[in-house]
């Protein structure tokens, strides 16, 4: 199972939702066990921006 963090904007509109997330993975199930936490690491490389426009649910 993979870990990650985050944190996230969004902006509610009526006919409209703008979202903005930014997240880093903590755990990563690919790499050889015993090394599959990413503390040591974290890099400006590593973290995950995430841009969205939708609708609202």
């Amino acid at each position: 199972m993979a870990l990650g963090s985050g944190v996230g904007f969004r902006l509610d509109f009526t006919f409209f939702i703008f979202r903005l997330d930014v997240g880093i993975p903590l755990k990563d199930p690919g790499r050889d066990e015993g090394d599959r936490w990413l503390f040591g690491d974290l890099k400006p490389k590593t973290v995950v921006y995430n841009f969205g426009i939708g609708y609202p649910f």
